[in-house]
């Protein structure tokens, strides 16, 4: 199979999970997040916006609001080049729909990783291995992001649905998470 192939699989059983479950599966996955050293000791977090069914992080942004933390999410800033730069947000009201109508910030204010002694991105995905592979939606947004931001800890939040027991295909530019975080368990990169 290729990565279409396990994308396809891995969002049928993402979608096909009733929203009760999605919103019992969020928070357990919001707990173990928080509970990270990662997490804590984070002072910007950049995460992705979820959308379509996606692992929630309305949850995850307000907590870190709510502990004064600084957040950035994602704007695509130039679709042909799959570039995408993460804006600061002070409130949800400060997100909009935009590229697919997926919730962009609408601030100017963009993130510079110099300020910050501990910066923590959470990453999307749609499929996963116990190796923590990971495949995207094949637009290599967060791929470009990490490879130009090598410092920045990177944790992947996922149901374990979407998990995968073979080795998921990938790419040299493909670049895994630090940390895998589902529901049910959580695979680190071993050090």
């Amino acid at each position: 199979m290729d990565k279409k192939d396990y994308r396809k699989i891995s969002i049928s059983k993402r979608n096909s999970l009733s929203e009760n479950d999605r919103k019992q599966k969020d928070s357990c996955i919001l707990e173990k997040l928080i509970d990270t050293k990662d997490y804590i000791c984070c002072d910007a977090l950049l995460t992705y916006c979820s959308y379509n069914n996606e692992t929630d992080t309305i949850g995850i942004i307000t907590h870190a609001l709510s502990l004064g933390k600084k957040v950035y999410c994602p704007k695509i800033t130039d679709k042909a080049g799959h570039q995408m730069v993460f804006f600061e947000i002070n409130s949800l009201d400060d997100l909009k729909p935009g590229y697919m109508t997926i919730p962009e910030p609408i601030g100017d204010i963009s993130y510079n990783g110099e300020e910050f002694n501990y910066p923590l991105l959470i990453m999307p995905g749609t499929a996963f291995d116990k190796e923590l592979t990971r495949i995207g939606y094949g637009g290599g947004y967060y791929d470009r992001f990490s490879e130009k931001n090598p410092h920045i800890r990177k944790i992947a939040i996922a149901y374990s649905c979407q998990v995968f027991d073979t080795t998921l295909p990938k790419e040299k530019t493909d670049i895994n998470p630090d940390m895998l975080i589902t529901e049910s368990f959580i695979i680190k990169e071993p050090f």
